[in-house]
């Protein structure tokens, strides 16, 4: 074999690794982290010595060494992955455009090791290699982002913090870094954004962080598939509760509720755009109207070939931009400013509640005067990440011993978060003769804590002083606006069978007593669901679900043949739908990855017309499902709204069960 030939498969299999590495970060696939380090070790073995591209060829081998060293912990693959990319380093002359990128990746695998073996000479020699990356890369080159990252994540991992100037050097460098990719853009700007919060310089955070938020919307190929667009805002998760955080710290309250508008719920904000109102639209420019409706109609099919949609979203672009240009639609689907969020918040009060790596704060909404901050300083990520898992531990565990201990663990969560936000907000909460209207905005993880249930046993807690709702953005509280009656058709679906998964005794008896479509059993199938949905007010599912961590959208209901899945169910445009009771496990958690995102059935159901939803935040218990369902549709019956039935409904349960919250507290109200 000729040195070309030989330099040619080394390429090959360099770039191969770099694939199976990229598959690894998308699907945690351990095959592939391993096929990546061996077709790594290939590359570096086929590659001649000392040949100019030798730098660019060994990168990937390198990455792959440090990859499954942060994996595994194997002290070989780290030993390895210093002394591939050191190889890699010394190979060219030092003008070559391939040595900052070797700098940069050789000082990751530097700074890996420190995370993980405390030694500080390789913190030392990190720093000092991403300084010579970053003052190496030409300022418009699109990789300079990714050595100031390094160069901002160094800092932040060391116990000695960088300097203002240092920090703000960085900052300033980041915003200028225009010509970068978005989502390195993104990821760079909250790296930063970390140690000027840290060191308290709040302002430069503000700045650089609302950089990255800006930058999440122009993340996603608009043309690509759902599992994509998913992994892409999920690489970001954390970014907006810091933001909000730092706007906190400068007393930027709107500032703070922009944030968490403009970079929570994406995907969700596309979806409601493809369904937004065009009454007024279409009444003062019919033409336009036209247009606009038949390139949503276009953009609904997710299933389209890519190209085939890529020109879609070319004309939805243009059309928007004719829209715009129109007298009075200048701000047609653009971001609400303060004052229109102001004005449509619905009576009562709304409660956005963050927490963020060193603070936690709620921002107080209502209609009429300036938002109220209110500081909760034990409320952080660290505390999130601690309630998150017991609660996930009380509720799968099925054991005796788990049944056992599961109200135990439920009582000190809701007890806990009471202790860190729910005692502050509840002083500024309207007193009157009645529980306060809320509804509850939970920024990242937080949405999957049952906030609305926080307090101490036999003592006034949340339930008592708040009927609750949630909602994933103002925006779509704002969209749920009362509808005409349209006669009250009701589908009622249950399965006390579903084929490979445990019987559900009580399902068929939670079904409301009077149902236009009922579909028991083998009748419960995907199509037949589908068919019923757009000429029903009302729905209720008595079956079991299904939450996929790493792709949401795959999430969905268990039919008799087979999934309806969140992706499935939010394609659906139903004009006349009200209220989806889903009394199945874990409808209305996200995921921790995608929390942001809000990407459940509970929001699927949402984006298909629903108004109201009742879900829930974990497995519900199959006999007190009957008896909540039946209390719910009973309140319902008598006049309640949706809200108030639902609360009515918890406090039946939790008087029934006093010492055992976890059977009551899963149930939430997603609506206006």
């Amino acid at each position: 074999m000729t040195g070309e030939d030989n330099l040619e498969r080394t390429g090959r299999l360099s770039n191969l690794c770099g694939a199976l590495l990229e598959m690894y970060r998308r699907t945690e696939d351990e095959t592939a982290l391993d096929l990546a380090v061996e077709f790594g070790a290939d590359a570096v073995a086929s590659c001649p010595p000392r040949h100019p591209e030798r730098t660019t060829y060994l990168s990937n081998p390198g990455g792959a060494h440090q990859t499954r060293y942060e994996h595994a912990r194997r002290p070989e693959d780290l030993r390895r992955g210093l002394a591939v990319l050191q190889e890699a380093l010394d190979a060219p002359a030092p003008d070559h455009p391939g040595r900052p990128p070797v700098l940069g990746n050789l000082g990751s695998v530097c700074l890996s090791g420190y995370r993980h073996t405390g030694d500080a000479d390789l913190l030392a020699r990190a720093r000092r290699l991403f300084a010579e990356a970053a003052a190496t890369t030409p300022p418009g080159d699109p990789g300079l982002v990714t050595q100031l990252r390094n160069q901002a994540a160094a800092w932040h991992a060391g116990r000695d913090a960088p300097t203002s100037a240092q920090v703000r050097e960085l900052a300033d460098r980041v915003e200028a870094a225009t010509m970068a990719p978005p989502s390195e853009h993104a990821d760079t700007a909250f790296v930063v954004g970390m140690p000027a919060d840290a060191i308290g310089d709040h302002e430069t955070a503000v700045r650089v962080l609302d950089v990255a938020v800006g930058l999440l919307p122009s993340l996603l190929p608009r043309e690509a598939g759902r599992f994509d667009q998913e992994h892409r805002l999920g690489e970001h998760s954390g970014l907006v509760g810091e933001a909000v955080a730092a706007h906190c710290s400068v007393g930027d309250l709107v500032g703070a509720v922009r944030v968490a508008e403009l970079g929570r719920g994406v995907l969700l904000g596309t979806a409601l755009d493809l369904r937004s109102d065009l009454t007024d639209l279409e009444h003062a420019h019919p033409e336009l109207g036209r247009r606009l409706r038949a390139v949503r109609t276009v953009l609904a099919d997710e299933d389209a070939p890519v190209e085939h949609r890529r020109r879609g979203w070319a004309e939805y672009d243009a059309v928007l931009a004719e829209i715009r240009a129109r007298p009075g639609f200048e701000r047609f689907l653009l971001p609400a400013t303060w004052e229109d969020i102001r004005a449509a918040l619905p009576d009562g009060t709304v409660v956005l509640v963050n927490a963020a790596r060193r603070r936690g704060d709620a921002v107080v909404l209502r209609r009429t005067g300036d938002p109220v901050h209110v500081e909760l300083p034990d409320l952080t990520t660290r505390e999130v990440f601690a309630l998150g898992p017991v609660l996930a531990q009380a509720a799968a565990d099925r054991s005796l011993t788990g049944l056992l201990r599961g109200p135990r663990l439920v009582r000190e969560v809701l007890a806990r978060l009471w202790d860190v936000a729910g005692e502050r907000i509840a002083r500024v909460l309207p007193h009157g003769d009645g529980p306060s209207r809320v509804w509850w905005i939970p920024i990242g993880p937080l949405g999957l804590l049952p906030l609305h249930a926080a307090g101490h046993p036999g003592r006034v807690g949340m339930p008592d002083l708040a009927v609750s709702s949630y909602s994933p953005t103002l925006r779509a509280l704002a969209r749920d606006r009362p509808r005409a009656t349209t006669g009250g058709r009701r589908l009622a679906v249950a399965l006390p069978r579903t084929p490979g998964l445990p019987d559900l005794p009580g399902a068929a008896a939670e079904l409301p007593e009077r149902a236009d479509v009922t579909l028991v059993g083998e009748a419960a199938t995907a199509a037949n669901v589908l068919a019923a949905l757009p000429h029903v007010d009302r729905a209720h599912f008595a079956c079991h679900a299904g939450v996929d961590l790493l792709s949401p959208s795959n999430s969905g209901l268990r039919l008799h043949d087979g999934p309806l899945s969140v992706a499935a169910i939010s394609r659906l445009d139903l004009a006349r739908a009200e209220l989806a009771y889903l009394s199945a496990c874990s409808t209305a958690a996200g995921t921790p990855r995608h929390a942001d995102e809000s990407l459940h059935l509970a929001s699927a159901f949402q984006i298909a017309g629903f108004r109201h939803v009742i879900g829930g935040l974990w497995p519900l218990r199959d006999s007190v499902s009957v008896t909540a369902a039946r209390a719910f549709h009973d309140r319902l019956d008598s006049g309640d709204d949706p809200a108030t039935a639902l609360h009515h409904t918890v406090r039946l349960l939790r008087d029934a069960h006093p010492d055992k919250p976890n059977l009551w507290a899963p149930f939430v109200h997603n609506g206006p």
